[in-house]
């Protein structure tokens, strides 16, 4: 489709502040087409592309309509891949550049594609690979600062390599992605009630297609390095062989999905928002505006001479997950939120990072440094040597670099975290 011919889309208002005509014309066919395409419809339901819903929520027909005369189109969406529409040369194009091979990548008729971009950052399929944003011109952080695009860093490109390999086809003429395999594979294993005896053995033929797994230094030490406490249970004349923790947790690590916020062209001039926006005297808008944010950074010239470098807030507090009808029980998360961004962003859920989940039944106190173990190893990697990162707004790979600026908690959590 020319973009010529939907120019439209963008002429949203005439002179004088009211909806142009042909606007209205041009929001009546998108509608008429979208609700043809029942593949991409939930129900009598359509993806909203306006800007607010970025094609991530599923509406009904008027209110998309009042979403698009209220605030138009997402920007650049001149062909409507969330509602049907293909674009079979810039899919065979971007197949060429990154992989040499005229083979197509599967396109947006996958709805599972849309897993992993939701799973990456929010609006990634703005440009899922770092060649695709191309047509940004890159701008320097400093106005004397040379610039010089280069290539993902290797860990950078793992990102773009696997948002690839998840619309990838197995093999020519297939029609289904790696993604699309595995998702189905365990909706069978769910369906059919399949054993977990069985289900391996299935997955065993599949095993040298997996990567290896990687449980850090830790994974055969039978007792805790801090306190020395057995790690697991011991069961008396059990048959049994199976390890039975004392405690478990989660950890979903922290350095990856600050490096995706720079790898997404959605999100990576938004990160430098903190040192770029004009600052009214006497205002705070932002933490950036802060007595404490610049006392921070005279204090430590060597992190905040590089604007990219991330400024984290910590948030942590017990709650109780089930009916309180039922017995006690505590859970604490663990959420990460970067300050570098607007004050419309930093507050979302979609850059709130859950980083460390501590399950119940009771509240881990004192001991909540035991489980704070892996993300304080992550955070001291982050503050004193850094971790490559690629920024595509400016297409250069740059050191990364965090600081844990505060806390927010309520009085208990914080005597925990003060120890």
């Amino acid at each position: 489709m020319n973009n010529l011919e939907r120019g439209w889309m963008y002429e949203r208002l005439d002179g004088r502040g009211a909806i142009n005509s042909s606007f209205i014309t041009g929001v009546d066919k998108f509608i008429q087409f979208a609700c043809t395409q029942q593949d991409h419809l939930s129900g009598d339901k359509v993806r909203c592309p306006c800007k607010k819903c970025h094609n991530f929520r599923f509406m009904h027909v008027e209110i998309v309509k009042h979403h698009l005369y209220k605030t138009g189109f997402v920007d650049n969406y001149f062909v409507w891949k969330h509602q049907g529409e293909k674009d079979v040369i810039n899919e065979i194009s971007s197949g060429q550049d990154l992989h040499g091979s005229d083979q197509p990548e599967l396109t947006y008729d996958n709805p599972y594609r849309q897993m992993v971009l939701d799973v990456s950052c929010p609006n990634f399929s703005q440009g899922s690979s770092w060649q695709s944003s191309s047509n940004i011109e890159p701008q320097p952080t400093h106005p004397c600062e040379p610039l010089m695009e280069e290539d993902p860093n290797p860990d950078s490109q793992k990102l773009y390599d696997l948002l690839q390999a998840a619309t990838q086809k197995l093999y020519p003429d297939s029609s289904l992605s790696q993604l699309v395999l595995v998702s189905q594979m365990l909706n069978i294993k769910m369906e059919n009630n399949m054993s977990q005896r069985g289900y391996n053995q299935m997955m065993q033929l599949l095993k040298e297609a997996l990567p290896e797994d990687n449980m850090g230094d830790d994974e055969h030490l039978t007792c805790c390095t801090f306190c020395g406490h057995e790690r697991y249970k011991r069961r008396v004349g059990s048959r049994k062989r199976k390890l039975v923790p004392y405690k478990k947790m989660y950890y979903f690590p922290l350095i990856p999905r600050l490096q995706r916020l720079y790898a997404s062209p959605a999100t990576a001039t938004d990160m430098r928002w903190h040192h770029e926006h004009t600052k009214e005297d006497g205002v705070m808008h932002h933490p950036s505006d802060s007595e404490a944010w610049k006392h921070f950074n005279e204090t430590h010239y060597f992190f905040a001479v590089e604007p990219r470098n991330v400024r984290l807030g910590l948030c942590t507090n017990g709650f109780q997950p089930f009916s309180q009808s039922g017995s006690k029980y505590s859970s604490w998360p663990v959420i990460f939120t970067p300050y570098n961004l607007p004050p419309g962003m930093c507050m979302k859920e979609a850059y709130m990072f859950l980083t460390v989940i501590v399950p119940g039944p009771t509240n881990p106190k004192h001991k909540i440094d035991v489980y704070l173990q892996p993300l304080i190893k992550e955070l001291n990697l982050l503050w004193e040597i850094g971790v490559e990162a690629f920024d595509i707004s400016k297409k250069q790979n740059f050191q990364l670099r965090a600081a844990l600026m505060w806390t927010i908690s309520d009085f208990p959590a914080y005597s925990m975290l003060s120890r």
